[in-house]
């Protein structure tokens, strides 16, 4: 269900993907983890800001791999 969720969003935040298959963040990420570390998702920190362009910090975002 993850592996889908990511596929049909093509790039999403744990709790962008927790909130669509319904699984609560801390299983989900650990989901993702897994599917990381097998090589099938890939990761990328990325910058958050809010709607008056201030810096807020990163976030991580979750991708197909090369080998899914």
């Amino acid at each position: 269900q993850t592996y889908f969720t990511v596929q049909s969003l093509e790039e999403a935040t744990c709790s962008e993907i927790a909130e669509v298959t319904g699984r609560s963040h801390n299983l989900e990420s650990r989901y993702l983890r897994r599917l990381k570390d097998i090589g099938v998702l890939q990761s990328k920190r990325v910058p958050v800001s809010n709607s008056e362009d201030e810096w807020k910090g990163t976030e991580v975002k979750y991708f197909l791999g090369e080998s899914a």
